[in-house]
């Protein structure tokens, strides 16, 4: 009778353990069930850009400033036709101060640059990792002759007249415009000229452009007089006409 009753005493032990494993294995399938790891955050941006219209020069170019890190990164913009037009490198003692400014060309020298969807790329000059990437969009360049002063001299030795043109115009566009062609019309027929001195106009800007024209074998008289400047140029074609007395 001991033995059966030791014998039950063990199997009630062995049991009791087998039931507290169980217990403890479900308890902690169902504590991983619950828990989980969470999905990792995005990494936060390391570099704040901003960018302007660089004012002046006789290249059309984006002023880019870059605050942050001290890195050597590569600046990129491409064009609307997708073609990398600009390029410029900030070294890591640069941006020892935090902050730093370069100039991207936007287009050829003396050229109008061309309205649309432009992309502004910042990234390491080592591993090539994009910190910075967006969109600028340009509505283009949109000049206006608003007035046209005339003056207008023979010179009996070439027999010809030379009309010189100071032409005021105003830039209602986002793009700064290069005027460094001029075509003039004397009576429907074109006769050569050109422009003399700065042909930049600035968004927003208003200035006055000489041009210089001339002809020969006209009679004495009144004339009409047109101006335009070409659509690459001016954003628009842009036109003037008038009445001369030569």
């Amino acid at each position: 009778m001991k033995s059966y009753t030791v014998l039950v005493g063990i199997f009630c032990v062995i049991a009791m353990l087998m039931a507290g494993c169980g217990g403890s294995g479900g308890g902690g399938g169902g504590g991983g069930g619950g828990g989980g790891t969470p999905p990792p955050s995005p990494p936060a941006k390391q570099y704040a850009v901003s960018y302007s219209i660089a004012p002046d020069g006789w290249l059309p170019e984006l002023r880019v400033t870059v605050k942050g890190p001290s890195k050597n990164l590569n600046i990129i913009l491409s064009d609307p036709d997708k073609n990398t037009i600009g390029t410029a490198f900030i070294t890591e003692d640069d941006l020892l101060d935090g902050t730093e400014s370069v100039n991207v060309d936007m287009a050829g020298d003396e050229e109008t640059p061309k309205a649309g969807i432009y992309t502004l790329i910042v990234k390491d000059s080592w591993s090539d990792e994009i910190y910075y990437q967006d969109t600028i969009t340009f509505s283009g360049a949109e000049i206006y002759i608003t007035n046209v002063y005339i003056e207008s001299e023979y010179y009996e030795l070439f027999n010809e007249y030379h009309i010189t043109e100071n032409i005021s115009v105003t830039n209602g566009g986002d793009l700064p415009a290069y005027l460094v062609h001029v075509v003039t019309y004397l009576d429907g027929e074109e006769i050569p000229a050109y422009i003399f001195g700065s042909g930049r106009v600035d968004p927003g800007e208003s200035k006055t452009i000489g041009a210089e024209s001339y002809t020969a074998e006209v009679s004495s008289g009144t004339h009409t007089l047109r101006i335009e400047f070409p659509q690459d140029e001016a954003g628009e074609p842009a036109s003037y006409t008038a009445q001369i007395t030569l």
